[in-house]
């Protein structure tokens, strides 16, 4: 049976607007008579929660995965070989498992400043890298120094069987400054779409809207992308972000994901096209219109698909 995906991060969004909506009231100087009125109480919007990250094993062999269905945001970065894996984002409730878990790559460190200072889930990764994850302003929760959190699965070949319970890890504090991403009614100029295919050397997805559903059914290379403990899965918003990628440290791929690109937006069945813009490390991903308006997404689930340029 499709699943639509938990969607948290629609719920922020929502209180990130109504925080920017609101005003402070100034201290009273007029001396309170006991006629008067009493004055209404306001109470501040919520912050941003703050988050897991984990990132995901996305072979063939690492299907189908856990935990993912709980995702308030995903990203998908591009890997050596020309393979995917999942920069998977979560706020509480954490599911109880989530993986297979593998190592991190520089791509993830610009991706990680917007979300305040995360718990960062990953086996590992090179020494030249570790270095870099170990100045990031970050709660780093490898194998090696959460090691409590994390267990192999027999039942998998390695390296596709190292999974994390989130709730075991150590704890963020801080969230993000901003909401992971912003919502909004939906705005005109789409275009009706039943589905948009995302291709890459070794790896290709298809999103297709389901109307009973009101989300787009994931497949990848073929087959519906489906959860151990969710089933098959549909997201509210997909955004197609076209990126620089070059052969960074040690040769793996590196995409620049600040400044702006081109964008190809799915919400609500249909399909815009346009820019996502990221001035800056901390600041999450906005998109807008080819006419520059801004192009708000759907509450619920996000998917972001960051796609080579050339």
């Amino acid at each position: 049976m499709l699943r639509v995906a938990r969607g948290a991060a629609a719920a922020v969004g929502l209180l990130g607007v109504l925080a920017m909506a609101s005003c402070g009231q100034g201290p009273i100087e007029a001396p309170v008579t006991t006629s008067a009125a009493p004055l209404p109480s306001t109470v501040a919007p919520a912050p941003p929660a703050p988050v897991v990250v984990v990132k995901i094993d996305n072979v063939a062999a690492a299907r189908p995965q856990s935990g993912v269905q709980d995702a308030s945001l995903v990203i998908v970065e591009p890997v050596e070989g020309g393979l995917t894996r999942l920069m998977t984002v979560l706020e509480a409730p954490f599911p109880d498992v989530v993986g297979p878990v593998r190592s991190a790559r520089i791509t993830d460190l610009d991706l990680l400043k917007q979300f305040g200072e995360p718990t960062f889930a990953y086996s590992g990764a090179a020494r030249e890298v570790l270095e870099r994850f170990n100045d990031a302003p970050l709660i780093n929760a490898t194998e090696a120094s959460a090691a409590g959190a994390y267990f192999r699965d027999g039942s998998r070949a390695a390296p596709h069987n190292l999974y994390v319970r989130p709730g075991d890890l150590p704890q963020p504090v801080v969230g993000p400054a901003r909401p992971l991403v912003d919502t909004g009614e939906l705005p005109g100029g789409g275009a009706p779409t039943a589905a948009e295919d995302v291709v890459y050397e070794r790896a290709s997805y298809r999103l297709a809207w389901d109307d009973g559903a009101a989300a787009w059914a994931i497949s990848v290379d073929g087959q519906p992308f489906s959860t151990v403990d969710g089933g098959e899965l549909a997201v509210e918003n997909v955004a197609i972000a076209r990126v620089p990628v070059r052969d960074g440290l040690l040769g793996s791929p590196e995409a620049r994901t600040t400044g702006s690109g081109d964008a190809t937006i799915l919400r609500d069945g249909q399909r815009f096209e346009g820019r996502w813009v990221r001035p800056s490390a901390t600041a999450p991903f906005r998109f807008a219109s080819a006419t520059g308006q801004d192009l708000p997404l759907a509450e619920g689930t996000t998917w972001i698909f960051l796609v080579p340029d050339a």
